[in-house]
């Protein structure tokens, strides 16, 4: 894919997770995932990942502003990332969701062609191409978005 594909897939998955979250109660977003972690769990996963996503995507191009953010161990890193927004509103994540996944649309809307094929680290620890950390971000959003589709009984769209 290139640069206006990639961008329209990432737009199609955040319209896809918001046609789910605006049919959601507060009732369902307390609703167990996984394990423990909640719908509302799964959205701060989601919108955490994506910022860390962004930053270090801005990194490895040379446009960060921000430090990267790395890990050798996901889990640890997720764990982390839950507890800090057990506490939170669902509206609170929602509105976090919806700034990391706009800012993170923004960058790759902004690439160039040639910057699809530089090699970066991801922030789970691995290197690859540009192109290829978004195709795993965007797989990684669409799986929790069935999965949250599914735990509430929504068709995933």
């Amino acid at each position: 894919m290139r640069v206006p594909e990639l961008s329209e897939a990432v737009g199609t998955e955040h319209q896809a997770l918001d046609a789910i979250l605006r049919r959601l109660s507060s009732e369902q977003m307390r609703q167990k995932v996984a394990g423990d972690w909640t719908v509302k769990d799964i959205l701060g996963h989601i919108a955490a990942y994506e910022g860390v996503q962004r930053v270090d995507l801005a990194a490895g191009l040379g446009r960060g502003k921000e430090e990267p953010v790395y890990f050798d161990n996901f889990q640890p890193w997720n764990e982390q990332q839950y507890a800090l927004r057990r506490d939170w509103t669902p509206g609170r994540i929602t509105a976090e969701l919806h700034e990391n996944g706009a800012r993170y649309l923004s960058l790759i809307k902004s690439l160039h062609e040639e910057d699809l094929i530089k090699q970066i680290r991801y922030p789970w620890g691995e290197r690859g191409t540009v192109h290829q950390m978004i195709v795993e971000g965007l797989d990684h959003v669409r799986e929790h978005r069935e999965q949250i589709a599914a735990a509430v009984g929504q068709a995933p769209g």
